[in-house]
């Protein structure tokens, strides 16, 4: 029941079990939050994907992120896991990772 609870408050990654992956999901919520880029999220980047976009929101988002160990990979990875929550709302992709972790 408590991880329920946990899952309710929006920006609570306590339920991702991976550190770093933790880590890098709330550094990029915040930045996207701060940009007020979420509706920005639940479009596709274009060519080039997050990793390459010549977006100026993208960049915006960028300049607030503070995390600063990312691999290409792992940016793209957390750029897609923030564009599906943006799509499906906190609740769902909340249920959603916990249920494939």
């Amino acid at each position: 029941m408590a991880t329920a609870c946990i899952h309710a408050i929006p920006g609570d990654f306590s339920f991702v079990q991976h550190k770093e992956t933790r880590i890098m999901f709330d550094d990029a919520y915040r930045a996207i939050t701060k940009a007020e880029a979420w509706d920005y999220m639940k479009t596709d980047p274009g060519e080039g994907g997050y990793m390459f976009s010549q977006s100026e929101m993208l960049t915006k988002i960028n300049s607030c992120m503070k995390y600063d160990g990312h691999s290409g990979s792992s940016y793209g990875l957390t750029m897609r896991m923030m564009q599906r929550l943006a799509r499906i709302g906190w609740l769902e992709f909340a249920k959603e990772y916990s249920a494939a972790a």
